[in-house]
């Protein structure tokens, strides 16, 4: 048996919030508003997958994935921008930003 959980997210607002728990995970999130724009996920499985488009001022990431082939990919285009990653056992991540004062933090581990 296969459980596969993704979601095609396109918004124009501020805040996403998507919690998945299971197997091939996939989450696509394209977000564009004037400010603080904020994306939120977390992804616990077997092969997770998640890519991320943000413009605005403000553009705030917090990604935890847990899983053997996690993948993260980040663009954020506009000032104050944050990515946060915590990934555990398979770790792969770019992180692309365009503006000024800029901040990514991974944290990277094995269990």
């Amino acid at each position: 048996m296969t459980i596969s959980l993704s979601q095609q997210v396109n918004i124009d607002a501020n805040a996403i919030i998507i919690n998945q728990y299971g197997i091939y995970n996939t989450t696509h999130i394209n977000q564009a508003a004037n400010s603080s724009n904020l994306a939120s996920i977390t992804q616990f499985g077997e092969s997770n997958s998640v890519d991320i488009l943000q413009l605005g001022i403000g553009n705030s990431v917090v990604l935890v994935q847990s899983g053997n082939e996690s993948t993260a990919e980040v663009f954020q285009h506009g000032d104050n921008n944050v990515a946060t990653i915590n990934q555990s056992n398979g770790q792969h991540f770019a992180v692309q930003q365009i503006g000024n004062e800029m901040v990514v933090n991974i944290t990277q581990y094995r269990k």
